[in-house]
């Protein structure tokens, strides 16, 4: 005799496709990023590899739906996400800056790419700490670095008053706000028949 026999044939499954990380830092060179789980019955397209800063998809989907699956059972395309974030850029935070007591931060030059975060604040003598901003040329790929402690040395400023006790002279020039480490020339010229003793 015959017999026969009911079977059904169950698609293949297939292990979903994920990614190893999913976040990278900017380097300026290409990224790829791994991959997990992909063969020959997988087709992945979209955002595969990238350079600059951006958020990336990636699309995973089975080429053959009659016959395959992901292993939960359902078999729709997989959206893979990915990113590339802005890098820390290489600065030199300035040293050796001076100021003048009663002036603004906007008096004391910076190099390029820093700005002062308060540029209006008022110097006082001493050595203080100002917060400053350094913005790099390419700020789409680098973070604009914020609060950066800059120190400067701020002179005091002194008045010079000249004046002759009791005449028979001159003396010049009064010099007023002197700047603390600098020179004064004083010049003292006695009456005809004086002297400076």
């Amino acid at each position: 005799g015959t017999f026969s026999v009911a079977f059904t044939i169950k698609k293949a499954q297939l292990e979903k496709v994920t990614i190893v990380k999913d976040t990278f830092e900017y380097t300026g060179s290409d990224i790829i990023p791994t991959l997990n789980n992909v063969n020959s019955n997988i087709e992945v397209t979209g955002d595969t590899k990238a350079k600059n800063v951006s958020n990336n998809a990636i699309t995973a989907k089975i080429k053959d739906k009659t016959n395959y699956e992901w292993k939960d059972g359902s078999n729709s395309d997989l959206t893979i996400n990915w990113s590339i974030t802005q890098a820390t850029p290489e600065y030199t935070i300035p040293t050796g800056l001076t100021g003048v007591k009663g002036e603004t931060l906007n008096d004391v030059t910076l190099p390029d790419r820093f700005t002062w975060n308060d540029a209006s604040t008022v110097l006082t003598a001493g050595t203080h700490t100002y917060k400053a901003t350094y913005t790099p040329v390419d700020t789409t790929n680098y973070k604009t670095i914020t609060d950066i402690d800059i120190e400067v040395n701020v002179k005091d400023k002194f008045d010079v008053i000249t004046s002759v006790d009791g005449g028979n002279g001159t003396i010049t020039p009064s010099k007023i706000g002197v700047v603390e480490g600098t020179k004064v020339e004083i010049t003292f010229t006695p009456d005809t028949g004086y002297m400076i003793d």
